[in-house]
């Protein structure tokens, strides 16, 4: 289960992408599954998050989210672990 969630709903693609980027980073230190709700809609933004997921270096693994948890508008996300510096 996620112990943590961000809503991108509303955002931009510019915003999303720097508000995602920044919520992992710091996710990444306690959390090891999270949740990112994109919505569904036109799935741009739901395109555009899976390549940014894919591309952050604290993100493991990606699963689109069951049900209970958004189903196709969102994706549960296991981190990796950062040291803090």
């Amino acid at each position: 289960s996620p112990t943590a969630t961000l809503d991108l709903h509303g955002y931009d693609l510019l915003a999303a992408k720097a508000e995602l980027n920044d919520w992992l980073n710091i996710a990444a230190i306690r959390h090891k599954c999270v949740l990112v709700i994109h919505g569904k809609g036109s799935g741009r933004l739901a395109e555009h998050c899976q390549m940014w997921l894919a591309d952050h270096p604290a993100v493991r693994h990606i699963d689109p989210a069951p049900p209970r948890h958004g189903g196709a508008g969102a994706k549960l996300v296991l981190l990796r672990k950062v040291q803090v510096t």
